[in-house]
């Protein structure tokens, strides 16, 4: 800064001694004087505290580190300095890598009074010199926060100090979830807890699943007296036997099936469906696994409990489209981190025809499937023709989503049309309430 004040002025004064010099003027010579002037005064003023990083300390704190996307986020930077001075401070670049709404002062000027500094401790809990606080509302994202700027003003004010002292952090926020009613799953293989799926065995459970004749041993409550009265012989009911299953919550992450409406909103959107899927699928007590598609294989091992419902939803975080031509085509599935038997959910838009050729190689392969497809009514062409052209590309887009959809129905895969602009929870209660009434 203070090369940058003088340079100028310097190549005055040397143009106008060289002038003087060589004409022999003592007016050209007098009129580089106040210019001399000028420079002997910014050097003497720029000899003055200097934002040195061994007296100056700066900690961000955050009102907690993992949030949910949108929620409010308080941050608190505070800095400590060993000696007085006026500095400006501000966390404006540290915070560019974060998208989202940000509101409060993230720039202020202060005169530091000085304090101990305990070996540069983070956790000392002496008062601090100064502080920024505001408030952040992330979008979905894993965001690393920069240091903080520092800026020292010198008696001159045309020569500050600038330095960026290490403030480094992490911020993830993960997707957004939703109540999602239980959706009825039955994967041809489960394992042996009980739990929530029906498996067509006869055992212990809640449903009538039929009846077969009195063995020793068996509970007398289980006695069917009324056919016991008909017939005179022993009778036992039976229920059918609810276990936990292995489920595989599959993210399409191409970005081939989100080009046709606004990719960034959709794709959000099928995230969102994931982790509710997910979370859902965890507290119902079955073993759940992630697998993101389009880049390398994002793999979350299946697990149950709390902690792998974390773990799903922190993978979610930092999810994004990509045009990999590995994984252009759901051909290339890496179904051998997943389970034989096990029940697979696909949150995808599947606009290409090939999928649906996919999705029966692996219900041959012994998969059960549930396929959810978000799209939005609101607009999925845009153009700049006329509207009736516009009005038929919108009526050709719905024709080739209803037939494909009607294939992959046919095929024996469960189907959710999931409309963006109303929840998911209706598009699940509207397949449970077809399953009722008998529609496929």
């Amino acid at each position: 800064m203070i090369r940058g004040a003088l340079r100028i002025p310097g190549l005055l004064t040397l143009l106008l001694l060289t002038a003087g010099l060589a004409t022999k003027s003592s007016a050209v010579i007098l009129v580089a004087v106040p210019l001399m002037t000028y420079m002997a005064v910014m050097l003497a003023f720029s000899v003055g505290p200097r934002p040195n990083r061994g007296l100056l300390h700066a900690h961000r704190r955050f009102s907690q580190q993992r949030c949910v996307e949108g929620e409010e986020v308080s941050v608190t930077t505070e800095l400590r300095s060993a000696g007085p001075s006026l500095v400006v401070i501000s966390d404006r670049s540290a915070l560019d890598a974060i998208q989202g709404t940000i509101e409060g002062m993230t720039t202020g000027a202060f005169r530091l009074q000085p304090v101990r500094l305990a070996a540069q401790d983070p956790t000392d809990d002496s008062p601090p010199s100064a502080s920024l606080g505001y408030t952040i509302r992330p979008s979905r994202g894993e965001f690393h926060l920069g240091g903080t700027r520092v800026t020292s003003f010198t008696p001159c004010p045309l020569t500050p100090r600038t330095v960026i002292l290490e403030n480094l952090c992490t911020l993830r926020s993960v997707p957004r979830t939703s109540f999602v009613p239980p959706v009825q799953i039955r994967p041809r293989r489960t394992r042996v807890y009980a739990g929530s799926v029906k498996t067509h065995l006869g055992g212990s459970g809640l449903d009538f699943f039929g009846c077969r004749d009195y063995a020793p041993g068996d509970n007398t409550r289980a006695i069917n007296w009324r056919i016991v009265a008909r017939t005179g012989s022993l009778v036992v009911n039976e229920f059918e036997q609810e276990r936990i299953a292995d489920v595989s919550v599959i993210l399409d992450c191409r970005a081939s099936p989100y080009a046709r409406s606004g990719a960034r909103r959709l794709f959000d959107d099928s995230v969102r469906a994931a982790a509710s899927l997910a979370v859902q699928f965890l507290r119902s007590g079955n073993r759940v696994g992630l697998l993101m598609y389009g880049d390398i294989p994002d793999w979350v091992y299946p697990g149950v409990g709390k902690l792998q419902e974390v773990q799903i939803l922190d993978a979610l975080s930092h999810a994004h489209t990509s045009n990999r031509e590995a994984f252009r085509a759901l051909r290339n599935l890496p179904t051998r981190l997943i389970a034989p038997g096990a029940q697979l959910v696909i949150v995808s838009p599947l606009v290409a025809f090939d999928d649906a050729s996919v999705l029966s190689e692996l219900r041959a392969l012994g998969y059960e499937l549930l396929l959810v497809s978000p799209y939005s009514s609101e607009s999925t062409i845009h153009s700049e023709s006329s509207e009736a052209a516009d009005a038929v590309a919108e009526r050709t887009v719905r024709v080739l989503r209803t037939s494909q959809m009607t294939a992959v129905r046919r095929l024996g895969v469960q189907v959710i049309e999931w409309d963006t602009s109303t929840t998911l929870a209706t598009a699940v209660a509207q397949l449970r309430h077809g399953r009722r009434r008998g529609t496929p």
